[in-house]
């Protein structure tokens, strides 16, 4: 279904590891103050529309593109945006040679009057660049790109401005409602395609102040006494090391406590080394069970062992907690504390009992 309305219409298809929804996000806001009416479809719940989904009846289609079950690879869209890759969803793919291979075939799916946008931070993207064959696009902080940004500065714990280098022009002072290098990255996607569109400059910037962003992705969810209370989605470890490192940032005089829930078996399993080091920016972590979603056990994976190996790797108080009521009984209320609910399961749960418990939900 999706594959049809998208052939039928100009469309934006974003895809990656991490981000494609935050960029999807952005690039329909954009456009909806552009006043283009597009059509969007992504995998969050958009603050603006309450909905995942919002049927426009403009000429463009802005729609986020699964690479989980390869289902990308339905999609021909006229602009195909790839925001990163990394070592996920190994369940299907079974190598990351086949992960590449699939993202590789997705950017050389526009046609000629269309675009490939790419992150040259990426090394893997990068090496794509000399092989696609249509317009192609790219973006970067840290690599040379035709889409730069500069003078970037978080300037609160929800506001990041920068300047936007294109070839040799300056756009100066963006202004995004959101933190993190990661999102200056997704906005530098958001701005390509807008470019490809012909959106003038002035009007991006002014939608960019207006972005009010996707559901749990740093989302404030209530404040008691010391403790304020965020919930995000991250699972991987690329995601959690940018999402702590972005809170430290925007909240330095809080202590940060994490409450993580593994999401799957397979990725508990494929990526537990990696995890062992994802937490270094927390001042408390508390492992819950695995979220199974659907996944049947696997033998000898699991959060008791993976909160044992992340204490070897840094210091801090580790726990392991069976339960969310668990769980908050370890939170030390008499601090200043940022609690982060943290995964792709129902931990956000978690962060609701805990306000609940307080009379602050």
């Amino acid at each position: 279904m999706l594959s049809e309305i998208v052939r039928r219409r100009f469309s934006i298809a974003v895809t990656g590891a991490h981000g494609k929804t935050t960029t999807t996000g952005i690039i329909g806001e954009i456009l909806h103050h552009a006043n283009m009416n597009p059509t969007i479809v992504l995998g969050g719940i958009m603050n603006a529309l309450s909905t995942n989904a919002q049927s426009g009846s403009g000429d463009y289609i802005v729609v986020e593109a699964d690479e989980s079950d390869a289902s990308l690879l339905n999609l021909y869209p006229s602009i195909a945006i790839i925001t990163n890759i990394d070592q996920e969803h190994m369940d299907h793919y079974g190598s990351m040679e086949k992960v590449q291979d699939a993202f590789l075939t997705f950017a050389k799916r526009p046609p000629f009057y269309g675009a490939c946008i790419l992150c040259v931070d990426d090394p893997v993207l990068r090496s794509f660049v000399p092989r696609i064959n249509c317009n192609c696009l790219t973006y970067g902080i840290k690599q040379p790109a035709l889409f730069m940004a500069s003078n970037i500065e978080e300037t609160g714990p929800f506001e990041t401005s920068f300047d936007c280098v294109y070839k040799t022009k300056t756009i100066e002072r963006f202004t995004l409602p959101m933190t993190g290098y990661h999102n200056v990255s997704n906005a530098l996607a958001a701005i390509a395609a807008c470019k490809m569109l012909d959106i003038p400059w002035h009007i991006q910037k002014n939608a960019f102040s207006k972005i009010a962003g996707v559901q749990r992705r740093m989302e404030i969810r209530g404040e008691t006494g010391h403790v304020l209370v965020m919930d995000d989605y991250g699972h991987h470890p690329t995601e959690i090391i940018a999402t702590l490192k972005a809170i430290k940032t925007g909240w330095p005089d809080y202590r940060l406590c994490v409450l993580f829930q593994p999401h799957r078996y397979s990725r508990t399993k494929d990526l537990f080394d990696r995890f062992t080091s994802a937490f270094k920016q927390a001042d408390q972590l508390i492992v819950l069970p695995v979220y199974s979603a659907g996944e049947t056990p696997i033998e000898g994976v699991n959060s008791q062992d993976l909160s044992l190996s992340i204490k070897k790797y840094q210091q801090g108080s580790i726990f392991y907690a069976e339960t969310f009521a668990e769980a908050i009984g370890l939170i030390d209320t008499t601090k200043k504390t940022l609690l982060l609910t943290l995964g792709a399961g129902d931990i956000r749960n978690a962060g609701d009992l805990f306000l609940s418990k307080s009379g602050q939900c």
